[in-house]
């Protein structure tokens, strides 16, 4: 995963989640980057839309 300024400036949300799940608390949360990579993986994750019910 490689980031640049233009990430923080477009996608800030996902730099705060990043941040977030690496110090919470001035203390560090996770240090496994495996991990850190496969939570930020979800981020980009979009639901398929749901299908009408019919009623």
């Amino acid at each position: 995963m490689y980031v640049c300024e233009l990430d923080t400036i477009f996608n800030p949300h996902k730099a705060y989640y990043i941040q977030n799940e690496l110090f919470t608390g001035y203390s560090r949360q996770e240090l496994s980057k495996e991990v850190i990579l496969r939570i930020c993986a979800h981020l980009s994750y979009v639901p398929p839309p749901l299908k009408p019910c019919g009623c």
